[in-house]
Parts: C-alpha cells; sequence; structure tokens
C-alpha cells in the first residue's frame, strides 16, 4: 500500500516546509515591523510584535513537534524500510 506511505512522505514535507516558511515570514513580518516603526514608538508596538512573533514562531514550533512526534510514532510501528 503505497499510497499511505506516500501521504505520510507528504504530510511530513508538507510540516517542515510550513515551519520553514513561518519561520523566515515571522521575521520577515518583524523586521518590517521594526524596519517601519519610528525608534521612539517601538515600545508601544511591542505587544503586535509579541504577537505576530507568537503566530509566526509558536505554530512553526508546533508543527515541528508534531512532525517529530509522528516520525517517532512511525520508527516504532514500521521502521525506516524503503522499498
Amino acid at each position: 500500500m503505497h499510497t499511505k506511505k506516500d501521504m505520510q512522505k507528504t504530510l511530513r514535507i508538507g510540516l517542515m516546509l510550513y515551519a520553514v516558511l513561518m519561520t523566515i515570514g515571522g521575521t520577515a513580518v518583524l523586521g518590517i515591523i521594526i524596519g517601519l516603526v519610528p525608534s521612539e514608538q517601538l515600545k508601544h508596538a511591542i505587544n503586535l510584535m509579541l504577537a505576530m512573533g507568537g503566530l509566526f514562531y509558536g505554530t512553526a514550533v508546533i508543527a515541528l513537534i508534531i512532525r517529530a512526534k509522528f516520525t517517532k510514532k512511525q520508527q516504532e510501528v514500521g521502521g525506516n524500510d524503503h522499498e
């Protein structure tokens, strides 16, 4: 049943891709916020930066944790046999 293996591989790749893109996106958004907001008003934008960082980096970490648990479960169940 190669369909299940293909779906699992696609899910693992998708989770990794999501984590990478969210990390890059979070860094870009925070860089833009820091670049656009004047330095004297930057302390007022800290809540926005924390929320954006939590959204981007938090979901990336969650995706990596899910991927790690999924990979561990697959190794325990069936191993890494490449057919």
